[in-house]
């Protein structure tokens, strides 16, 4: 019995470490800390390589999420059916009624996160055009992006874990609760702040710009998407 079990262990730990999505941390995670490996491969090869990881780690997190929301399928379901009555009645938005449905929220809050990458990257090239990076890539920069985003979809998952074992005391007391969401929310960004990072370290190694041209490649894409959302408001 010992031995079966010391096997079983054995076979799990191997398993841990070597699988799909262990693999393709430990190449993202290569690629963060060693950016020159990136000029080692062609432009074509990196954004293939971490188009591919990150498509696994988004396949990982639908699978995830559709597993943890069946424990509360009957809520789920319920609040579905009451969304979808105030959007027949015309109080809500189809776009609405959608982030809030089960499973259509799960698509919807995915397939937005690879349209605002894809965007991401194409301002951030616009800014490598700007600053004249003779270096510039589209294909690299959205490799880039694709890999330092895996730190903020990685946080969905303990934000995913958190929002669903919140005891019902804690939601009768506003203070803690907003508290409670505060603590929540510092795991998207130690995310974000990780995201930043890679993507500066990245981008100054590959596009031999400096710390300043960097951060503002960056950041562009949020400035324009929060003055986007400003101007609309």
């Amino acid at each position: 019995m010992i031995n079966q079990l010391s096997k079983f262990l054995q076979y799990s730990s191997g398993k841990l470490r070597n699988n799909i999505l262990t693999n393709g941390f430990k190449e993202n995670l290569n690629y963060n800390l060693k950016p020159e490996s990136v000029l080692k491969e062609t432009p074509t090869d990196f954004l293939r390589k971490t188009r591919q990881i990150h498509l696994w780690f988004l396949l990982a997190y639908f699978l995830f999420n559709f597993t943890i929301s069946l424990f509360n399928l009957d809520y789920l379901l319920t609040y579905g059916d009451i969304m979808r009555k105030n959007m027949e009645e015309g109080r809500i938005s189809r776009l609405m009624y959608m982030l809030n449905a089960f499973p259509y929220n799960i698509f919807l809050i995915l397939g937005s996160l690879v349209v605002f990458e894809i965007c991401a990257g194409a301002i951030s090239y616009f800014a490598l055009y700007i600053f004249g990076e003779k270096e510039r890539s589209f294909k690299r920069i959205l490799g880039i992006v694709f890999s330092s985003n895996l730190y903020v979809l990685l946080s969905f998952f303990p934000i995913l874990i958190l929002l669903n074992i919140i005891p019902p005391s804690l939601k009768r007391d506003m203070f803690t609760m907003v508290a409670f969401l505060g603590f929540v929310f510092m795991f998207f960004v130690v995310g974000l702040i990780l995201q930043a990072t890679f993507f500066i370290r990245m981008s100054k190694q590959i596009f031999q710009q400096n710390y300043g041209r960097a951060f503002l490649t960056w950041a562009f894409p949020l400035i324009l998407f929060f003055s986007i959302i400003w101007i609309s408001g």
